[in-house]
């Protein structure tokens, strides 16, 4: 009988706290300004005007989808030194988008274990080295 409740209480309380949650061009357009991307004639450019296509894709980070975390990948970015692709975390919150990762890599593997009730993250594709085991303090991933 108890296990009968716990899945109707857990579908009713994803109904106020589990978001299916579209980007709006004007989070696009935030993000995107704060890694230095903007929009020319010609499509996206980086900071040192080498044209780059950002993909954004929303992450789940936690088990209760409580928090909206997405995913910037912008392969090949080619400035400042950097030759390799780079990807960013932002966090969605009330006042805004909050840049909480950013490393050099081409994907996130979201790992089991947890800190702070987030998952842990691993990005990969970053060279050669074993992965690092990022870790939510709170606030980013460190």
């Amino acid at each position: 009988m108890k296990l009968n409740l716990i899945i109707p209480i857990a579908f009713f309380s994803c109904l106020f706290v589990c978001q299916t949650f579209a980007l709006t061009k004007d989070g696009r357009d935030e993000i995107l300004s704060q890694l230095d991307i903007s929009i020319k004639k010609s499509g996206y450019v980086n900071a040192c005007g080498n044209a780059v296509v950002p993909d954004i894709n929303r992450i789940d980070l936690d088990k209760f989808g409580r928090k909206l975390f997405f995913q910037v990948v912008v392969e090949d970015s080619k400035c400042y030194g950097a030759s390799n692709s780079e990807i960013s975390l932002f966090l969605s919150e009330e006042n805004g988008f909050h840049l909480v990762l950013n490393s050099s890599g081409k994907m996130i593997n979201v790992m089991p274990t947890q800190h702070k009730g987030m998952f842990d993250i691993q990005v990969l594709g970053a060279g050669i080295a074993p992965p690092a085991v990022w870790q939510w303090d709170g606030i980013q991933y460190r």
